[in-house]
C-alpha cells in the first residue's frame, strides 16, 4: 500500500518537535455523515487520513461531527518543511534498489524505504539539532 502522510505517530512526533501546524495539509479525525450522528464514538484517530479542508469540500459532513485536530504532513508538505538549503549544503533526493536517501551532504542523510518516512527522519534530525 502507498503511504499518502506521516503516520498517527509520525504526526505526534513533529507536533511534539515544534514544527507549524499550519504547515500540515492532512488531518487523523472522526468524520460520521449526519445518518450516523446518532451513534457513540470513542474519541480515538481513525487510520484514514483525509485533507484537512475535507468539510469545505463536503458539506453532507457535518463540522460537529468532526474531531480533526491532529495534522498530518503529505509528501509534498513535507518537503515545504524542508530548508533547500542547510550549512551551505543543498537539499538532495536520490533512491536506490530498495531505500530513498534525502539530506544534505556532508551534514545528514536521512534513508527509509518510503520517501514520506525519510522525509520525516530528515525534518526530525533537523529539528533536534536545531537547524530549522
Amino acid at each position: 500500500m502507498n503511504k499518502i502522510c506521516t503516520s498517527i505517530e509520525q504526526s505526534k512526533k513533529l507536533l511534539e518537535l515544534g514544527v507549524d501546524i499550519n504547515t500540515a495539509d492532512m488531518r487523523y479525525g472522526y468524520i460520521a455523515p449526519y445518518d450516523y450522528s446518532d451513534r457513540m464514538y470513542d474519541g480515538g484517530y481513525d487510520e484514514i487520513p483525509y485533507p484537512k479542508d475535507f468539510l469545505i469540500k463536503n458539506p453532507n459532513f457535518s463540522a460537529n461531527e468532526y474531531d480533526g485536530e491532529l495534522p498530518a504532513w503529505s509528501l509534498s508538505a513535507l518537503f515545504n518543511v524542508l530548508p533547500k538549503i542547510v550549512n551551505n549544503e543543498t537539499l538532495f533526493v536520490e533512491t536506490s534498489p530498495s531505500l530513498w536517501h534525502i539530506g544534505y551532504r556532508n551534514v545528514y542523510i536521512a534513508r527509509a524505504s518510503k520517501l514520506v518516512d525519510a522525509c520525516y527522519e530528515m525534518i526530525c534530525w533537523l529539528k533536534k539539532n536545531n537547524e530549522i
